[in-house]
C-alpha cells in the first residue's frame, strides 16, 4: 500500500512465475476495497485478466466494460457509465499471458486509456523476462519486481505458525535449497 500511495496508484508489478505477483495484487485490492467502504468516493478496485483482452482486441475501455459485464454480471451500461466516470480502478493480471505478436498494442492500449481517462490509477501485473523482451513501455509511475522468498524467510514463517504447519514444516526441512552449477539447478529431497 506505501509503494502504491507513493506513486499515485500508478504501478507495474513484475517478477518471475511464482513469486507472487497475483498474490501480492490480491491483497492490494483487498486493501482498495477497505478503503471504498469507508470512502464512496474513491474508485471500485476491480482485477481484470488480460488474457482475455488478446480475443477481442478491443479499445480498452470497451473491453473493460465488456468484462465487468460478462464476469462480475454488471448491466454493460452500468459498465460503459463507470468506466466513462471513471468510477473503475482497473488491477490488470497477467501481461504475459496476451499474445506475444499483440502485445505491444496491449501496451498502446492501456497507455491510450491512462491519456484518455487523465493518467487515473492503474496496476498492471507482468512476467519480468515477457516485460523486458517488449520495446513497448506502460506510463506508469513506477515498477517494482517481487522476488521469490528465501528458504529462510520461508523457514521462519513456518516456525512462528509452528503448531498449525507441523507437518509442513517436516516435510520442508526434508528439502536442501537448491544448489547452482554452470549448467543447472540441482534440488535434492532426503
Amino acid at each position: 500500500m506505501e509503494i502504491y500511495d507513493e506513486t499515485d496508484g500508478e504501478l507495474l508489478l513484475l517478477g518471475e512465475p511464482g513469486a507472487g505477483k497475483t498474490t501480492l495484487l490480491l491483497e492490494l485490492t483487498q486493501e482498495l476495497v477497505e478503503r471504498c467502504r469507508h470512502n464512496e468516493t474513491l474508485p471500485m478496485p476491480v482485477i481484470f485478466h488480460l488474457s482475455g483482452w488478446t480475443e477481442k482486441k478491443a479499445p480498452l475501455a470497451v473491453w473493460l466494460a465488456e468484462e465487468l459485464n460478462l464476469k462480475y454480471q454488471v448491466p454493460l451500461q452500468i459498465a460503459q457509465k463507470w468506466i466513462a466516470d471513471d468510477q473503475i480502478l482497473p488491477l490488470l493480471d497477467s501481461l504475459d499471458e496476451v499474445g506475444q505478436a499483440v502485445r505491444p498494442a496491449c501496451i498502446e492500449g492501456i497507455n491510450a486509456y491512462r491519456k484518455e481517462h487523465g493518467f487515473i490509477p492503474m496496476v498492471v501485473c507482468c512476467r519480468t523476462s515477457d516485460y523486458d523482451s517488449l520495446s513497448e513501455r506502460l506510463v506508469l509511475g513506477m515498477a517494482i519486481v517481487v522476488q521469490p522468498l528465501t528458504f529462510q524467510q520461508i523457514d521462519d514463517y513456518i516456525s512462528k505458525n509452528s503448531k498449525d504447519l507441523a507437518t509442513m514444516r517436516t516435510a520442508f526441512r526434508q528439502i536442501r535449497p537448491c544448489k547452482k552449477s554452470s549448467r543447472r539447478h540441482s534440488c535434492s529431497i532426503f
